[in-house]
């Protein structure tokens, strides 16, 4: 049965249908295309997703690639280099009371490794050095009768800093802190006077501050600046020694 007839018999009421109509569009349905197919089965069967359905795939491709990359671990690795500055004094350098004081800024630097207890709070474990520092004295500051320059260094063998450290944020990617802890520091104070050389060892411990600000700049990558007075102390051998350092970091997460 054509579809003006079928029109035609829902307009008188009769409902009876035969073989030849039983697949018949109803009355209200939309006429087919020229192809013969009813367009709202050529729009179901095309497989072309609506507006909605793009939507969801793109959520889903999100979620699975923030998914797939796993979080950053709390332990890192963390590098400073930059200009330390070096001070020793002894009143007593050759044991006849003559004193020896030499201080300046060097280049050094530190590696170590932290843990992130929480966002706000972690530890660090530091190893370093920094390079001599000298200073050129005259020999008539020793009793010398006669002018005679000579070169004293200050040679930082090694230091090693036990550090805990708390953050503050300042925005998501930037984040000011306080840091603090103890330092174990081995230096050597040297110099040669009219021929004789002279040497004394310092080994030193004291607590260590300082502050710093970092920032983000990647997931697993921050940088920083920092300053710490890593000692200020007098051993045994009445030498006061001071080092501080101030440095850039780069931190990577593992």
């Amino acid at each position: 049965m054509d579809w003006a007839a079928q029109r035609a018999k829902a307009a008188r009421g009769d409902t009876s249908t035969d073989a030849s109509s039983s697949d018949s569009p109803s009355p209200d349905a939309p006429p087919p295309s020229d192809d013969g197919e009813h367009p709202h089965r050529r729009h179901r069967d095309s497989g072309e997703p609506g507006e909605h359905h793009e939507h969801r795939k793109a959520e889903r491709k999100r979620e699975e690639a923030h998914e797939e990359k796993p979080e950053p671990t709390p332990w890192y690795a963390v590098v400073g280099l930059g200009s330390f500055r070096l001070t020793a004094s002894n009143p007593n350098f050759d044991g006849n009371g003559h004193s020896l004081s030499v201080s300046g800024s060097s280049f050094g630097g530190f590696g170590g490794f932290g843990y992130e207890f929480n966002k706000s709070f972690a530890g660090e474990l530091r190893v370093g050095t920094a390079s001599s520092q000298s200073n050129q004295l005259d020999a008539l500051n020793f009793g010398s009768p006669v002018s005679s320059p000579f070169n004293a260094s200050f040679d930082t063998n090694s230091f090693v800093s036990l550090l805990l450290k708390g953050s503050v944020p300042i925005n998501d990617d930037l984040a000011a802190y306080v840091i603090g802890g103890y330092t174990h520091f081995s230096a050597d104070l040297s110099a040669t006077i009219l021929g004789n050389a002279n040497s004394v060892g310092s080994s030193d411990n004291d607590f260590s501050i300082g502050a710093g600000v970092e920032g983000k700049i990647s997931e697993d990558v921050s940088v920083g600046v920092e300053y710490i007075r890593y000692l200020d102390t007098t051993n045994g051998n009445n030498q006061k020694d001071t080092v501080d350092g101030t440095v850039g970091t780069v931190k990577f997460h593992f």
